[in-house]
C-alpha cells in the first residue's frame, strides 16, 4: 500500500517563506549524513534538528527553528517532526524523534517513511517515535487539536474527537443530501468580545475598505447518515476576528465558489484585485455567504442564487441559476466551508470578451473590479505556474476537475 502524504495544513503566511533551493539538507545515504554531521558543530549537534520525509522519500534536516514547509520546500511529505543525534560506540544514532509538525500534522503511522529513509542513511534508530504526538481536527468547529492522554475531546467545543487521523489541508466532499440548522452564534463574554472588537477595528485601520455587513458563520459541519449538516448562525464580518483570540469559540465561514469550465476543458481562476481584502490572491469566482431575510430558509437554492450573482459580478458572466449544478463541498484549513457550483462550459474567448467588457465599465464608474486578471488553466501545473498566494481549496479543486471522468 502507498504510503500516506500529508499537505501542508499551517499559517498561510510561513508558506511565503518557501524559496527556491531553500528545503532542508537531503539525506539519501551514509555519505549524505557523514558530510553534513561533519559541518556541524558541538553546540548545534546538541539541539534537536528540523525534519522532514519528502514525498520522494529524502529525509531532509534543518536547523530547529527552521519551518517544517521550507524544509519541504512547500511540498507534501511521508513523514515530518524533530530529531536528535548522538554517538553510540562510533556510529551516529538518532537519539529522540518525534512527529511535532503543527505545519503537517503527520500521523503516527508515518514512522515506516522515517524508519526507511534512517536505514537508507546507515543510522542507528529507535523502533518508533520516542515522543509521538496525536493530531486530530474536530469534525464540528474544525479546530485542529493535540490529543493528550488519550483524550479524544475538542479542546474549544467538547466535540468527541474522531479516532482515525483527519488533518487533511482541505477536505472535498462530493455534493450529497445537505440540511441546514439555524442556531444562535457561540455566546461571548465581555473579555472575548472587547478583544474581538480590538481586532476588527485594527483590520479595519488597516484596510478601510472592509465592512462589518451581515454573514453567515459555520458553527458546525457533519457527516449524518450519508448528507451533510451545515450548523449556522447569523453573524457579521467582525466574528472572523475570533480566530485569533485563542480562548474564543471556533467560528468559520460559507461561502459560494464556481468552478466555470471552457469548451476545450480549461477552468476560469480569477486574481484578487488590490482594493480586496486579499489583494493578489488566486481563488475561482464566488464569496462571502449573506444569510436570508429573517423567516426565509438558507438552503442550496439561496447559496445557487447567490452563487449566480457572484458569477455576473466578478467576471460579467450572466448565467441562470437553475443552470448551476452543486458539485463540491470543501471545508478548509481553518474551518471555512465552501458549495462549489459548476457553470455551463463556455468558449474561452467569450469568457475573456465579457471579463474585459466588465472591467471597463466598472474603471470608467471610478470602481476597481474585484478580479483584476483571470486565467485559463488546464492542468495543476499550470496552476503552481501562475505564482502568488492561493485560497487553500484551489489546488485540490482544480486537481479534481482535471481528474474527473470523461
Amino acid at each position: 500500500m502507498a504510503a500516506r502524504t500529508y499537505g501542508y495544513v499551517g499559517p498561510g503566511d510561513l508558506r511565503g517563506l518557501v524559496r527556491p533551493g531553500g528545503e532542508g539538507e537531503g539525506i539519501r545515504c551514509a555519505a549524505d549524513f557523514a558530510r553534513w554531521v561533519s559541518a556541524r558543530d558541538a553546540a548545534e549537534l546538541a539541539e534537536p534538528f528540523t525534519f522532514v520525509v519528502d514525498a520522494e522519500g529524502v529525509l531532509r534536516l534543518a536547523p530547529r527553528r527552521g519551518e517544517h514547509v521550507v524544509c519541504a520546500g512547500g511540498g507534501p511529505v511521508l513523514s515530518a517532526g524533530e530529531m536528535s543525534f548522538c554517538q553510540d560506540s562510533g556510529r551516529w544514532a538518532v537519539d529522540e524523534v518525534s512527529n511535532q509538525s503543527t505545519g503537517y500534522c503527520p500521523d503516527a503511522g508515518s514512522w515506516q517513511a522515517v524508519a526507511d529513509a534512517l536505514d537508507r542513511a546507515g543510522l542507528v534508530r529507535p523502533r518508533g517515535f520516542t515522543h509521538e504526538v496525536v493530531f486530530r481536527r474536530c469534525v464540528s468547529c474544525g479546530q485542529v487539536n493535540v490529543v493528550r492522554e488519550d483524550h479524544f475531546v475538542c479542546v474549544l467545543c467538547d466535540t468527541d474527537l474522531p479516532p482515525e487521523w483527519n488533518v487533511a489541508p482541505t477536505e472535498l466532499y462530493d455534493a450529497p443530501a445537505i440540511s441546514f440548522v439555524e442556531g444562535e452564534a457561540p455566546p461571548l463574554s465581555a473579555g472575548v468580545r472587547l478583544v474581538m472588537d480590538r481586532v476588527w477595528d485594527e483590520a479595519v485601520r488597516a484596510d478601510p475598505n472592509l465592512f462589518d455587513g451581515p454573514a453567515v458563520a459555520c458553527t458546525g459541519l457533519r457527516q449524518e447518515a450519508g448528507s451533510l449538516v451545515l450548523s449556522w448562525a447569523r453573524a457579521t464580518y467582525r466574528y472572523r476576528g475570533l480566530r485569533r483570540i485563542p480562548e474564543a469559540p471556533s467560528v468559520s465561514s460559507v461561502f459560494v465558489a464556481l468552478a466555470q469550465p471552457t469548451d476545450d476543458g480549461r477552468l476560469l481562476v480569477g486574481r484578487m484585485s488590490a482594493s480586496t481584502a486579499a489583494p493578489g490572491r488566486l481563488q475561482l469566482p464566488g464569496g462571502s455567504m449573506e444569510p436570508p431575510p429573517h423567516g426565509e430558509p438558507l438552503d442550496v437554492a439561496a447559496l445557487r442564487a447567490h452563487a449566480a450573482r457572484e458569477l455576473v459580478e466578478e467576471t460579467g458572466l450572466d448565467t441562470p441559476p437553475e443552470d448551476l449544478t452543486l458539485w463540491l463541498v470543501t471545508r478548509g484549513e481553518r474551518g471555512n466551508v465552501g458549495f462549489l457550483f459548476r457553470a455551463p462550459s463556455r468558449p474561452a474567448g467569450l469568457l475573456h470578451r465579457r471579463f474585459a467588457a466588465l472591467a471597463a465599465a466598472e474603471t470608467a464608474h471610478g470602481r476597481e473590479p474585484e478580479l483584476d486578471r483571470i486565467v485559463l488553466v488546464g492542468s495543476e501545473a499550470e496552476l503552481a505556474g501562475l505564482g502568488g498566494p492561493q485560497v487553500d481549496y484551489l489546488g485540490p479543486v482544480v486537481r479534481r476537475f482535471m481528474d474527473r471522468p470523461g
